[in-house]
């Protein structure tokens, strides 16, 4: 049977009178007493054992109260077997039941769902936080990711045991170094990829575990972020190496969008991401008929020689420089050009990592999981002189930590 604790605190209210130098004094004394009660039941089965013994020997007083002794030692040996039922349950079954006492700790009942976790070959990871349900839902979750190990539907199992908002994203590569994050698909034929890959990339081994930052939070000063440096994967790594197949390897991806267009003009995201294109003259991508307004002094007539499925490829191919700064200068300001900022991380875009598409075209920014770096406000695109700045974007606070890859998808619009 499971101990029953009960803790009592008592105010307890003392006068003691005595008399000194011919005063009589009363004097009142409070006391906090914090105490302790433990108190143990055992339960046992009435087993007549009396019944076992043939008639001709019941009649002796002295055997019958030595039987009725043995016979309550046996019911309660068969009392704590059927209690054994419980510690097969993981909804009885407890963590640590622990008393405190000021500066002192008493640990009565330790870890009694790890043990039971490991009959199935399971252990419970323990995070700070967690409590005795989360450790439950991982025993009880266990067989169904045994059955689903290896798949999709077991991430997406440790996913919800965690508790967090993830993706599950599949890596696409042409050159095995850099990685394009895409989601689930299944090709019609041999050598369809998804939208905007060409039959020269595969789905790789890796897969991503990424989580979007759509949404801002504030520190206790009133300071936006958009990932403050916790590992919010924590929960999430030490299930995805029980369930992941050997011969994959998992990337826990941190990922910030930022759309603009070539229109110049600033777009801010619910979110807080503005980025606008600040490069002059700019070279449209396409032609409008009401180019002029856009830019004063580019209108034009059908009859002047220009096409409508021209491009300006090689040009935008070229933007691929990167540095990340720190700071709060928004991309319509002076203070952008033609530096915006001291950058603390700066780097070159992989080609892979710059994609041209019929409507659009996008910039993506990977800082490896061994980057640590704080306080990142500011990307800035530049030609490969390194110094032409084409694009900037301001964003809240992201705090690079190790372990985990930081994707921006600069996105700019014709």
């Amino acid at each position: 049977m499971a101990n029953i604790n009960y803790t009592f605190e008592l105010n307890l209210t003392a006068e003691i009178s005595y008399n000194l130098f011919q005063l009589n004094q009363t004097y009142t004394l409070e006391m906090d007493i914090l105490s302790e009660v433990s108190v143990e039941v055992q339960a046992s089965k009435l087993i007549d054992l009396l019944q076992l013994v043939p008639e001709k020997f019941r009649d002796s007083p002295l055997f019958q109260d030595y039987l009725q002794i043995v016979g309550l030692y046996v019911g309660t040996w068969l009392a704590k077997v059927d209690d054994m039922k419980y510690l097969v349950d993981p909804y009885n079954v407890s963590d640590e039941l622990k008393v405190s006492i000021p500066e002192k700790q008493y640990v009565q009942d330790e870890e009694y769902i790890s043990h039971l976790a490991s009959l199935i070959g399971l252990t419970i990871i323990k995070n700070t936080g967690d409590d005795i349900d989360d450790f439950r839902r991982q025993l009880t979750q266990a067989v169904d990711w045994y059955k689903l190990k290896g798949s999709y539907q077991a991430l997406t199992n440790i996913i919800y045991v965690a508790g967090q908002q993830i993706e599950i994203k599949d890596l696409y590569t042409n050159d095995y170094a850099s990685f394009t994050p895409e989601d689930w698909f299944v090709a019609d034929y041999p050598g369809e990829n998804p939208v905007g890959l060409d039959d020269t990339y595969y789905k790789s081994p890796h897969f991503g575990l990424q989580i979007e930052l759509n949404q801002i939070y504030y520190t206790t000063g009133g300071l936006p972020y958009l990932w403050k440096g916790d590992d919010k994967f924590a929960n999430v790594r030490g299930y995805v190496e029980q369930v992941r197949p050997a011969n994959t390897v998992p990337h826990y991806i941190i990922s910030m969008t930022a759309p603009t267009s070539e229109s110049g003009i600033m777009q801010t995201t619910a979110y807080g991401v503005s980025t606008r294109r600040i490069y002059e003259p700019w070279l449209f991508s396409q032609y409008y008929f009401d180019q002029d307004y856009l830019v004063v002094g580019q209108g034009w007539n059908l009859d002047d020689g220009k096409f409508f499925d021209f491009t300006n490829t090689t040009f935008l191919a070229s933007v691929n420089h990167y540095k990340l700064g720190q700071g709060n200068l928004t991309p319509d300001t002076s203070g952008w050009e033609p530096e915006p900022f001291d950058p603390v991380v700066e780097g070159i875009l992989a080609v892979s990592n710059i994609r041209l598409y019929t409507d659009r075209t996008e910039y993506e920014v990977l800082l490896d999981p061994t980057i640590v770096q704080a306080g990142i406000t500011q990307v800035g695109l530049y030609l490969p002189d390194n110094t032409t700045l084409v694009i900037g974007c301001t964003f809240p606070v992201i705090d690079k930590i190790e372990n985990v890859e930081l994707r921006i998808l600069i996105v700019m619009y014709k």
